[in-house]
């Protein structure tokens, strides 16, 4: 039993020293990992418009000619 005892001291306090050591690099983690993070700001320039791929437009008049 007192082995025991021993093993679950030894752990504690290497858990204890290991975690004081690198408390800096554990808070950073965790809150890399489960912090949410800030939405970004919006920004002052407007946002280009942007261009289709595919001009609807021509493709109705196109058929509109052919059903003539």
């Amino acid at each position: 039993m007192l082995n025991f005892l021993l093993i679950l001291l030894c752990l504690v306090t290497w858990g204890g020293v290991y975690a004081f050591y690198f408390r800096l690099q554990i808070t950073e983690w965790w809150d890399n990992r489960f912090v949410k993070d800030k939405a970004p700001e919006p920004q002052d320039e407007p946002t280009p418009e942007l261009q289709l791929p595919i001009r609807y437009d021509a493709a109705a008049t196109e058929t509109e000619k052919k059903d003539t």
